[in-house]
């Protein structure tokens, strides 16, 4: 995600929520959590619903404690990833990663 793309967001006030889906993302999962903690824009949302992976991504999650919303459990698919991911937005605009 570019920093350009919300630093010309005209109503900072509007909450942008990142969805991201895992299954043993471990590799990549904190810098892809860093990397969108790390944009200047005042109010994102991070929610990562990950399928019970097995290789540390959830000791990864941990680390970010309440920055972010998440959610570690085996699922039925990304399916049922994307209506898990969405129980927990608090609306505004959403957007997806997918990392299966």
């Amino acid at each position: 995600m570019s920093k350009s793309v919300l630093k010309n967001t005209k109503n900072k006030d509007l909450k942008v929520s990142v969805i991201i889906f895992s299954l043993n993302f471990g590799n990549y999962i904190e810098e892809t959590i860093s990397a969108i903690l790390g944009q200047d824009y005042p109010n994102i949302e991070l929610i990562v619903v990950d399928g019970n992976s097995t290789d540390g991504t959830v000791e990864v999650l941990k680390k970010f404690g309440n920055r972010i919303t998440w959610i570690s459990e085996p699922d039925e698919g990304q399916g049922g990833c994307c209506v898990k991911g969405h129980i927990y937005v608090n609306w505004g605009y959403y957007y997806y990663s997918i990392g299966r």
